[in-house]
């Protein structure tokens, strides 16, 4: 009886053993799977934002007309070139270059401290900038989308407040990195001026973006944007 005992015992370890086994294999196979998955979503998310890249540019292509795009001074050929690769290249109603800079890679939702990722990408632009003519001013317009402040409204009062921090955000990031203060101007115009339909998601995330574009200091017509 002993014996018995003593062999079931025996062969209770085994499977015990052998369950403890298959559980640890098959926790090591989630393990491994849940690591490939977050890998593919960390690869998507970057596909994803290089597409929503693509899309900016082939839409900025396919809505300007080339009278829009067409620059007002052929000076500003060389600054165009220079700011080439560095945002979605613009040329504003009146024909002076610039780039554009999507909100959701400068800023995280709602705040207005730049990301450290955007950083090397302004200190690129501040670098450009800096290269300029004496007779260029630097004009950083702050646009938003149109859904009313909520978790921040009492930071910033409403999507102008928001969009001038934003806008004064990117000037003081270019300051540190030599560009004068005195040939930058900040702008916000809220949600006024949009590039895309603010009923979409998509178009929200669109409208959200900071405008840099440049003038001669004679330009004029060259305004502060709202101050509501």
């Amino acid at each position: 009886m002993a014996r018995q005992l003593q062999e079931q015992n025996r062969q209770l370890a085994s499977e015990k053993s052998e369950l403890e086994a298959r559980l640890a294999a098959q926790m090591m196979e989630e393990r491994n799977r849940a690591e490939q998955l977050a890998g593919l979503r960390t690869q998507l998310e970057q596909q994803q934002a290089v597409l929503n890249e693509l899309k900016d540019a082939l839409t900025a292509r396919a809505t300007e007309g080339p009278e829009r795009r067409e620059l007002a001074d052929e000076r500003w050929v060389d600054v165009a070139d220079q700011l080439r690769g560095l945002g979605t290249p613009i040329v504003t109603d009146d024909g002076r270059p610039g780039i554009r800079l999507a909100g959701d890679i400068l800023f995280d939702p709602g705040e207005v401290d730049i990301e450290a990722g955007a950083k090397n990408l302004l200190n690129r632009v501040a670098r450009e900038v800096r290269s300029l003519d004496s007779d260029i001013v630097t004009i950083v317009d702050g646009h938003t989308d149109s859904d009313p402040l909520n978790r921040v409204k009492h930071l910033y009062g409403d999507n102008y407040g928001l969009g001038m921090a934003r806008a004064n955000s990117v000037a003081r990031l270019l300051v540190s990195q030599g560009v004068p203060q005195n040939k930058i101007i900040t702008r916000s115009f809220g949600p006024d001026v949009p590039v895309a339909d603010n009923e979409t998601d998509e178009g929200k995330r669109r409208n959200r973006r900071v405008d840099i574009t440049f003038a001669f200091t004679d330009s004029p017509g060259i305004s502060r944007g709202s101050d509501k």
